[in-house]
């Protein structure tokens, strides 16, 4: 996506002005229309069916097909054949064994988010209008186009947004700032339609452009499962970092990059099994020396963009030379900033003598933790109101299909190590703990920490069922309502855990510091497969990248996982 400011590009747009300064000659003809150079403008992508050739995305390294070496002159730097390669017919030298990951993302992509934009928001509206008011086609009109142009504006039809994750929770956000922008127009215009008709006709759109951006998602991420769709990435830096980053990269399916090879630093061994294309030395020899190797390994893998992770031996000016280096070729580069797992809304970026400073901010805190917990409470009060004849009927059964209590009550560790009683409709015989020791050697935790025995015999008939669609937690929703729980969190531990958090390596005590959780990371994630060591790492996880987006995502997930019968 052309990431200039709106006005240029619109005014690209209208002139056929090219991209970059060095654009080839010929490469964007003349032939668009008044109304498609706006329109390509605002979108910053060609449009289906224009007479410009579409670019491929993500756009390709600008270097020549064979394997090069960079000159160096007084002017930019200039890449020439080294040695002849035989083309495969894609640009790239017929001998490279990476396959190629770097597909465009599918034309429907853009054409259904503005076939439904443009269709879903204006008829829905004007069909609930036309009951009240008939005749009224201008506000319909009016809501459409100004939602359009919202979403333009906002880059959500741009190539980098279309299918990636978090643009269906971004509709929301968008349908808000539209209802706003036309609260203002009716105020000004006298418009005088019923506005809670009016607000509900809206609702329609919001609801239909969320569910087409969830599907190019689901689409995308599927396709990138196989490492289709994604851009072919180089990653430079001290090995320790490289395997870092690319493990990370590598682990995760939706991820936009595939790595298809390292440039290190120095000579120290890379652990991971990603390719390393050359090597860079400990102290840099002359100023443009590793902008010339990595644009050569960039050739020769066909990368489209250069990761950069600044360390030891690539920080200060070595960086900034590198960076301009790759720039001056025209390659893209993005460079690793900030403790991994933060939530972008964490990370400040400020500047002070002249240096970059990124501010991370204490999660769960300010407006959005007091939401979080009004939310909590708020929804606990609801689905208990609403399951109240379902939780009588639970423990009706419970009693009548084996002796002792209904509720299991259990001390666990909450916020900022308090102790609270934790309820739980009981699925065990009332003496399960006296069989603990005889079924010691059948846990499937291998830490110790947790007693996980698959197939458990002092689970009851019944409390099998409760389990199986986690009917057995709704009791939780009196430890949320008042205040020791929150619906999403993190696992609430054991009092023998405490002891055991300081031990682990990334201090896992700060889990302590948020409520625990009726369902959390783990939960939906794995199931009760993780060990306890992995299932406090994805706890964490949480913590540092928590929003209320996150927590809407697993209490749906979680939800899709009861009701097909996997709670355990």
């Amino acid at each position: 996506m052309d990431d200039r400011p709106l006005i240029r590009r619109v005014l690209s747009g209208l002139f056929d002005t090219p991209r970059t300064p060095t654009a080839p000659p010929g490469a964007a003809p003349v032939g668009y229309t008044l109304t498609r150079r706006v329109v390509a403008g605002l979108l910053g992508v060609p449009l289906p069916g224009a007479s410009r050739p579409e670019e491929p995305f993500p756009m390709p390294l600008p270097v020549p097909a064979a394997r090069s070496q960079v000159l160096v002159s007084a002017g930019a730097p200039t890449l020439v054949d080294e040695e002849p390669a035989e083309d495969d017919g894609r640009g790239a030298p017929a001998d490279s064994g990476t396959p190629d990951t770097s597909l465009p993302k599918p034309r429907w992509y853009l054409s259904a988010a503005l076939f439904v934009d443009a269709t879903c928001l204006g008829l829905p509206m004007w069909a609930m209008l036309a009951s009240h008011q008939p005749g009224s086609v201008a506000s319909p009109a009016v809501a459409g186009a100004a939602w359009m142009l919202l979403r333009a504006c906002r880059r959500r039809y741009g190539v980098d947004s279309l299918g990636e994750p978090g643009q269906a929770a971004a509709v929301l956000r968008d349908w808000m700032v539209l209802v706003g922008v036309l609260a203002v127009v009716r105020a000004l215009t006298g418009e005088h339609s019923d506005p809670v008709v009016a607000l509900a006709s809206l609702a329609p759109g919001m609801v239909c452009t969320a569910i087409t951006a969830a599907g190019t998602q689901r689409h995308l991420r599927t396709a990138r499962t196989s490492r289709r769709g994604s851009q072919r990435a180089l990653v430079v830096g001290e090995p320790a970092l490289v395997d870092h980053l690319t493990d990370r990269l590598s682990g995760d399916p939706a991820c936009r990059y595939t790595v298809v090879g390292v440039v290190p630093i120095g000579e120290a061994p890379v652990v991971g099994e990603s390719l390393v294309v050359t090597r860079l030395p400990s102290e840099q020899p002359s100023v443009r020396s590793d902008g010339r190797r990595v644009l050569v390994a960039a050739s020769a893998e066909r990368a489209d963009l250069i990761l950069l992770a600044p360390g030891a031996h690539l920080i200060g000016d070595r960086l900034h030379h590198l960076v301009r280096g790759l720039q001056d070729a025209a390659v893209p580069v993005a460079v690793l900033a900030g403790p991994a797992d933060l939530a972008l809304r964490r990370l400040d970026l400020r500047r002070e003598a002249g240096v970059n400073l990124v501010h991370v901010k204490a999660p769960m805190r300010g407006v959005q933790a007091i939401l979080k917990a009004v939310l909590d409470r708020f929804l606990a009060a609801a689905a208990l109101l609403l399951l109240s004849p379902l939780l009588l009927v639970l423990a009706a059964l419970v009693k009548g299909t084996s002796s002792g209590p209904v509720l299991y009550r259990q001390q666990r560790v909450g916020r900022a190590g308090e102790p609270f009683t934790m309820f739980k409709f009981r699925s065990m015989v009332t003496n399960a703990e006296a069989f603990r020791a005889e079924l010691a050697e059948l846990n499937l935790d291998t830490d110790g920490m947790l007693f996980k025995v698959r197939q458990d015999p002092r689970i009851t008939r019944f409390g099998s069922f409760l389990r199986r669609y986690s009917l057995d937690d709704l009791p939780q929703l009196f430890n949320v309502l008042r205040g020791d729980m929150s619906l999403v969190g993190p696992r609430p531990p054991l009092p023998e855990e405490i002891a055991y958090l300081d031990r682990l390596e990334e201090g896992a005590v700060h889990r302590l510091s948020v409520r625990p959780g009726m369902t959390g990371l783990r939960q939906y994630e794995d199931g009760s497969e993780r060990s306890w060591e992995a299932a406090v790492k994805l706890d964490m996880q949480y913590i540092d990248g928590w929003s209320i987006g996150l927590d809407f995502t697993i209490l749906v997930r979680t939800l899709n996982m009861v009701m097909r019968g996997q709670g355990y």
